[in-house]
């Protein structure tokens, strides 16, 4: 804080014992000299994050803070800011399962500096898909209430397809009403760039995927699938960073439906488009030589 002391002299300057001071202070507000501090960093949502800070001390603002300014990113994103009177906010509309970058300065009648920034990520989305009554099940009624895994689940798919119910342990016994399955489940869909038969028995396969913002979770992988047309389906996985495989072990001169997606930590994501490709026929190319006999 500046300030400027004029100092008038009322009595005789000759008695110093006499002397006497009337001070005009006139304050000069500026900036702050410090940033906030103790901030902290939570995410609540898969789309919001909570800041809070610390006041600013007395002896570094300058004047009277009006309000402080919040500006956050995420990796490779534009900066945006916000302003607010007090000294938490939750930041919301955010991307799921996204990390952010988040700093904290005031403003009296000009902006101070900027905290020190911190990273925080939104929480992975979380969707709940099924709540299965048990009396709407006829498994339900029978004497032995504890169900086998592999029927329990397989009366869940005939219901619900496609839904993975893999985190529950190999029996489950109905001993409530209900069960809630709580699913987390990537939205990205992978792109079949190409594929086209390696030989008789594999098939080569490219991919692209972009939306790595839509993975809600730990990105982990991907998954393809083929199987024979009016066969079972097979399963091939791959980690984060591959995009391509070769699919072997296939039946000569055949046609496949392959299709890939991508997983996280927990759960699988949709498929992309299926495309349809043929293995190669059997044997090696014969080469043929004509020889032309010249009549005389």
């Amino acid at each position: 804080m500046s300030f400027i002391i004029i100092t008038d002299i009322l009595n005789d300057m000759k008695a110093y014992q006499n002397l006497s001071f009337c001070s005009h202070i006139r304050y000069h507000l500026a900036a702050p000299d410090c940033p906030p501090s103790s901030s902290n960093f939570k995410a609540m949502t898969s789309t919001s994050i909570r800041v809070t800070w610390s006041t600013l001390p007395e002896t570094c603002t300058n004047g009277i803070v009006r309000k402080y300014v919040i500006s956050y990113h995420k990796d490779g994103g534009s900066n945006e800011t916000t302003e607010v009177p007090t000294t938490s906010f939750e930041i919301n509309n955010l991307a799921k399962y996204t990390k952010y970058t988040i700093k904290v300065r005031g403003y009296t009648v000009k902006e101070g500096p900027w905290s020190t920034p911190g990273v925080a990520r939104t929480k992975p989305d979380v969707l709940t898909l099924v709540i299965v009554h048990c009396a709407h099940h006829a498994h339900c009624a029978s004497e032995d209430p504890a169900i086998p895994w592999s029927t329990f689940k397989s009366t869940l798919f005939d219901h619900f397809t496609g839904v993975n119910f893999f985190f529950f342990p190999e029996s489950f016994s109905f001993l409530t009403g209900s069960i809630m399955i709580i699913l987390s489940v990537p939205e990205g869909i992978p792109t079949i760039s190409t594929i086209a038969p390696g030989s008789s028995t594999s098939v080569n396969l490219t991919w692209t995927f972009t939306a790595t913002d839509k993975i809600y979770g730990e990105f982990q992988g991907f998954n393809i699938t083929y199987k024979e047309e009016g066969g079972g389906t097979l399963y091939k996985t791959t980690n984060h960073t591959t995009r391509s495989c070769i699919i072997t072990g296939l039946k000569k001169f055949t046609y496949y439906e392959v299709s890939v997606s991508v997983r996280n930590h927990v759960f699988n994501g949709p498929f992309s488009t299926t495309r349809r490709v043929r293995t190669d026929e059997d044997g090696e190319p014969l080469h043929v030589t004509f020889h032309r006999n010249l009549l005389i």
